[in-house]
């Protein structure tokens, strides 16, 4: 059975040319699973609902982004220009994510192309963070499917901030973040669990103590 993957061209926006963010990752990366055959073909999505949004963030900022009204201060924070190009790709991206957590239930697993813009909190964007995918996806789960326990386990190196500040109240979603603890955000949040990391740590050591915390997790949690 093939993996289910979602993707879409336009995951690739218009940003400036001299932003650090490597946007053209995404469809380096969709031309690499395709070029080994990892996937004959994607599951293309379409922009998430205002409705489906609105669990996650406020209407306020939603519109906000739709309308390209953000001011100037509150997309610096973020990163990118939010243009028609940007607009389009954060709600295709979350879209995917949903998408992809709605075959995840079928398939068992399924995976975006795009996503993981955990920077991202109620009322605001950050860190080149549009709208939050992943805790987008969690509350469809949560309020559609009827999911009563969720798991997010967030690997990335910078800590996912957004995630514990939406679900900090939640006690149905839990959040882990595992991450270095002197990159991004300077400020960090609290997730139900932190594992902090110290610099220049290689794969061998990373994975032992990825799979000690989270077996320690499964204790406590079940």
């Amino acid at each position: 059975m093939e993996l289910p993957v979602v993707n879409h061209p336009e995951y690739v926006a218009k940003i400036n040319e001299n932003s650090v963010f490597p946007i053209k990752k995404f469809s380096s990366l969709a031309d690499y699973l395709l070029k080994n055959k990892v996937v004959k073909n994607f599951y293309i999505p379409k922009e998430c609902s205002i409705e489906t949004l609105s669990k996650s963030h406020s209407l306020n900022y939603i519109n906000h982004i739709k309308n390209q009204t953000l001011d100037k201060k509150s997309e610096t924070k973020i990163g990118f220009p939010i243009n028609s190009s940007v607009v389009k790709r954060s709600f295709l991206a979350t879209g995917g994510t949903v998408l992809a957590s709605k075959l995840a239930l079928d398939y068992k697993l399924a995976c975006n192309t795009a996503g993981g813009s955990h920077h991202a909190s109620y009322d605001y964007g950050a860190g080149y963070c549009v709208f939050n995918d992943v805790a987008v996806a969690a509350n469809y789960l949560k309020f559609k499917k009827k999911i009563k326990n969720i798991l997010i386990l967030d690997l990335d190196v910078h800590q996912g901030n957004g995630n514990s500040e939406i679900f900090k109240n939640d006690k149905n979603i839990f959040t882990f973040s595992m991450h270095c603890k002197s990159n991004y955000p300077a400020k960090k949040s609290k997730s139900d669990l932190d594992i902090e990391l110290e610099d220049r740590l290689e794969d061998e050591e990373y994975l032992k103590i990825l799979k000690k915390k989270y077996h320690q997790f499964k204790q406590d949690k079940f």
